[in-house]
């Protein structure tokens, strides 16, 4: 699913929509997409509307990451159910994987196929630990796993559980023919509900490995941090070295750089700059003389000489001023280039 407009993750959705993101240079459908194929799963539909040529553009069919994708384009959002209603056709009889195209995970997906089939389930919903449950889905299982009871966002006082709803979720055949076609519906607030209530065999099992949401801008930084330091294992340790520095930028001598840190491609490097620890620098960026960046994701943007960025997304070609400084406490939108670009934490 990558059709919403991630209002959460502006100013970065301004432009991009939210599955292009960039997590490790890549964007985060890309990585959603390997995590499939790793697991045997190669038939690939993708739900798509806002910005939806630019998915359509960088994946085309699909042939280079070695899978067969296809698009559904949504003409009005239909919500996470609706949106696989509109599937039907790719479907067929087929059990199917719904998972979200803006999550960053290393779910075992494997593993919840097979539990899927083994409890015989007609709907499995993968669940993970979560900093915030209240900000998720409260799941509520007998000691045999399945569901009795399905709390969305519990508000303060009310019971919630540990683990939250990923958005992962395994199907068999014939439950995207229980939701109303050509109108919105979400599985989370209709679908499930429904189907314990009506007594169908709706299963959970907690999803192995990592998993977390990239809500809003605090969860991109941090799925990015996460990434830097290997909680998120998605980057190898560079060639004979055991630092989480990786550099693909001609970077001048003097110039400090605080593992982790990452630098993409056609990075412009002033002298004397300190990077790190916990930056990604997107490709084609450009930092000053003496700038200083730190707990920072920076893309497609410039950081001038002698200016300070620290806990902040600076991303659509802002233009940080010289000698400015950009910190959680303090982001003075008059000094940014493009103001809307700059997100301070």
């Amino acid at each position: 699913m990558a059709g919403g407009e991630g209002t959460r993750l502006r100013p970065l959705t301004y432009t991009t929509p939210k599955p292009m993101a960039p997590l490790t240079g890549k964007p985060i459908l890309e990585h959603i997409i390997a995590l499939l194929a790793r697991h045997g799963i190669s038939d690939i539909c993708i739900t798509i509307r806002y910005l939806s040529e630019a998915i359509r553009e960088y994946f085309s069919d699909g042939s280079k990451l070695g899978v067969r994708l296809s698009y559904n384009v949504e003409r009005e959002p239909l919500g996470t159910a609706g949106a696989v209603r509109a599937c039907t056709d790719f479907i067929g009889k087929d059990d199917v994987l719904v998972i979200s195209g803006d999550a960053a995970t290393t779910a075992d997906l494997t593993q919840a196929v097979k539990f899927h089939s083994l409890r015989r389930a007609e709907a499995t919903i993968l669940l993970s630990k979560a900093d915030n449950p209240r900000l998720y889905g409260s799941v509520f299982t007998n000691k045999d796993g399945r569901v009795v009871r399905f709390l969305e966002k519990p508000k303060d006082g009310a019971s919630c559980s540990e683990l939250v709803n990923t958005g992962i979720y395994v199907l068999s055949a014939q439950v995207p023919e229980l939701i109303p076609a050509g109108r919105r519906c979400d599985f989370a607030q209709e679908l499930f509900p429904s189907m314990i209530k009506s007594g169908r065999r709706v299963f959970a099992h907690e999803a192995l490995g990592y998993w977390k949401d990239i809500g809003n801008c605090d969860a991109y930084l941090c799925a990015n941090f996460d990434a830097l330091s290997g909680k998120l294992p998605l980057l190898q340790h560079p060639a004979g070295s055991k630092r989480r520095i990786w550099v693909h930028s001609h970077i001048p001598k003097d110039v400090s750089i605080i593992e982790p840190c990452f630098i993409g491609s056609n990075v412009d490097m002033g002298k004397k700059a300190v990077i790190g620890p916990y930056v990604f620098i997107g490709d084609g960026s450009s930092v000053g003389r003496g700038a200083k960046i730190r707990n920072s994701v920076l893309i497609s943007s410039s950081v001038k000489e002698a200016s300070f960025v620290k806990d902040s997304l600076v991303c659509n070609n802002t233009c940080v001023p010289v000698k400015e400084r950009i910190t959680e406490i303090s982001m003075p939108r008059t000094a940014i280039t493009d103001a809307s670009a700059a997100h301070a934490i």
